[in-house]
């Protein structure tokens, strides 16, 4: 699994959304987490982004996600 995207902020995220690459190497999503505990939280806030433009352009996952993607509202 790959999370792919994080709501919430980096220093508290709330939920991650779940990808895996397919046979192309297209990430894929699959499912999210359920809410984050404020343990968890503070454990995962300590993961590292991966970089993209300035822009968000390159990221795997259209933006904005599509609302189906996450029940974060």
């Amino acid at each position: 699994m790959i999370i792919g995207r994080v709501t919430g902020t980096l220093a508290q995220p709330a939920l991650f959304l779940l990808g895996r690459l397919d046979r192309h190497s297209m990430l894929r999503f699959l499912t999210q987490t359920h809410r984050l505990r404020a343990q968890q939280r503070r454990e995962l806030a300590r993961l590292q982004p991966m970089v993209f433009r300035g822009d968000g352009s390159g990221h795997p996952w259209p933006c904005p996600l599509p609302a189906v993607w996450t029940c974060d509202s």
